[in-house]
């Protein structure tokens, strides 16, 4: 609104401003256009006198002078004017009316000038003009017609007022259309905000309307969509997250306090002491191990801890972790081996080996002692990925259980007891793939046992040779 007073106001002074200009042009032309007629009378009048030997500025001449300014009295012009003639003396010849107090000018008249001035220090303001006209032979007269400005102040008054009743029209008729406006295209904002308003964390799923159109509105609602679908992912999580926590300590937790009550009531020698707290220090470490595993779940799924990828040489990486998981082979008499061509996948160095050594911690797991875990691994350059597969000579998985083997906290009928663990390493495993853009399924080969294959986006061109 203040925007829009200004700019009436400007072109209001504008438009005033024009209009004085045009009414000053006005008057100069008038005053250049009788100045020219008043001009050739007077010298008419000179010429018939002078045919008869009568000099300029006699008493007759003076006679014809004062009829011409009964003449012009009766003239219909647009502005009031006042004529005053002199003779080449600066005395004065004639004048048609006293009402102004006409001055000439300062400097004297060259023949043939034409002079324009305002006086305005003089009693009545007034715009004139100057010239000479041929008295009589050898002698130059000079008039001056004189317009009183405040003749200009009716068409003055008239346009201002019109321009006012412009104005407040204008101004009236814009603030309506613009406040309809406004108010329409403000509709999806309010819209926006009635939704927004009515959102809380028991109706995430709710999203705003899109505005029509493709311009800010629309991009700031599916900004804000953008968001609540975060927040519900969140909430979710937390939400889930409580559950699980709630539902998987519930069974230690009880135990802990159960075992310690229990040796409360007991004769409390050392050896029973020093059993109880082991057995503490167990149910603990366990608590400790869910609790981390939970937090580690949580910065993946939160995208807390977000990967850092670079070209990491794969098959270098599987000899590696082979080499390292010696000793536990040894122990169980397993034999991992390893196969496919040399190379390069972009991933975060640490992400892809907790990949790999939860998968083959699975597999230890799993596998019958004397057993294999092979690795293998293919690349796929049509599809721009890195196959692998990692097996082991284990009990086929349930093929009920192939869907929910990377739920959390699921256990497979197979489990061993001893070896049951949180049943979230395999989570773990899925969250990290997709993390790194790929895809992890579990299947059960035709030549038995279980096997994992990932799929991994592979980097083109650099295989080793």
């Amino acid at each position: 609104m203040g925007l829009l007073v200004v700019t009436v106001l400007l072109l209001s002074s504008l438009s005033l401003v024009w209009f004085l200009a045009q009414q000053a042009s006005s008057l100069d032309q008038f005053l250049g256009s009788e100045a020219r007629i008043i001009s050739g009378k007077l010298e008419g009048i000179e010429s018939d006198f002078a045919r008869n030997g009568d000099p300029g500025g006699s008493p007759g001449w003076k006679s014809r002078l004062a009829g011409y300014f009964t003449e012009r009295a009766n003239l219909a012009t647009p502005f009031k004017t006042s004529l005053l003639v002199l003779a080449d003396d600066r005395s004065v010849l004639g004048q048609s009316n006293r009402a102004l107090d006409i001055l000439p000018p300062p400097l004297p008249l060259a023949p043939g000038e034409t002079r324009f001035q305002s006086v305005q220090d003089r009693g009545p303001a007034y715009r004139s003009v100057s010239t000479t006209f041929l008295l009589s032979p050898g002698h130059l007269g000079t008039f001056h017609l004189a317009v009183p400005l405040n003749s200009l102040d009716p068409p003055f008054y008239s346009f201002l007022t019109s321009l006012v009743v412009s104005m407040l029209a204008t101004f009236l008729v814009l603030s309506f259309v613009g406040a309809g406006l406004i108010r329409h295209t403000l509709q999806p904002v309010r819209k926006m905000a009635r939704t927004a308003g009515e959102i809380s964390e028991k109706n995430l799923d709710v999203r705003i309307p899109l505005p029509p159109g493709d311009d800010d509105l629309n991009r700031l609602a599916l900004t804000l969509n953008q968001l609540l679908a975060r927040l519900e992912t969140e909430f979710g999580f937390q939400e889930r997250l409580v559950a699980e926590l709630t539902h998987q300590l519930k069974t230690p937790l009880a135990l802990l306090r159960g075992r310690n009550e229990l040796g409360l009531k007991r004769s409390k020698t050392y050896q029973d002491l020093q059993s109880l707290v082991q057995d503490n220090l167990s149910d603990i470490d366990t608590v400790v191990n869910l609790l981390n595993t939970m937090l580690e779940l949580v910065r993946l799924d939160s995208r807390l801890d977000k990967l850092t990828t670079q070209p990491v040489q794969f098959d270098a990486l599987v000899h590696e972790l082979v080499l390292d998981l010696a000793p536990l082979a040894e122990a169980k008499e397993l034999r991992f081996t390893v196969s496919g061509p040399p190379v390069i996948v972009p991933a975060d160095p640490e992400g892809l080996r907790q990949i790999l050594m939860n998968l083959y911690d699975n597999a230890w797991k799993f596998s019958p002692p004397g057993g294999e875990v092979s690795t293998r691994w293919r690349t796929d350059p049509g599809q721009r990925r890195l196959e692998i597969t990692i097996r082991n000579q284990g009990p086929p998985i349930p093929g009920e259980d192939l869907p929910r083997v990377f739920q959390r906290f699921f256990r497979t009928s197979q489990s061993p007891g001893e070896n049951h663990g949180t049943g979230l390493g395999l989570a773990i495993v899925r969250s990290l793939v997709e993390l790194h853009g790929g895809s992890i399924r579990a299947t059960n080969p035709s030549e038995g046992g279980a096997a994992f294959e990932i799929e991994l986006p592979l980097i083109l061109g650099n295989p080793l040779p």
